[in-house]
């Protein structure tokens, strides 16, 4: 039963980093509509580093409607997987 879990974990996991690799490399090459994809699916999967380039996505309105509305919401996705910069900029979106 170990042996299942394990290999499981491990084809889990490497398909986690494929999506958030190639949705990486789609933004690169200004592939935006593949990239926010694949990138979306890799939020999804619970990967704080994919929900804040979404964000950033949205803001930069990058091949989409820029939307702070937007962006906000996947950086505080991100910020509540721990991830700080995510935090950071979802204050800096707060009217003051």
């Amino acid at each position: 039963m170990k042996i299942i879990l394990i290999i499981f974990y491990i084809f889990y996991f490497n398909a986690f980093a494929s999506d958030f690799e190639d949705g990486t490399i789609a933004l690169e090459e200004k592939k935006y509509e593949k990239a926010l994809q694949l990138l979306k699916k890799s939020c999804n999967d619970l990967n704080p580093e994919a929900c804040f380039q979404v964000g950033n996505i949205y803001f930069e309105g990058l091949g989409v409607q820029d939307s702070d509305f937007e962006a906000k919401s996947y950086y505080l996705k991100a910020c509540k997987l721990k991830l700080q910069e995510a935090c950071q900029a979802a204050d800096d979106l707060d009217p003051g």
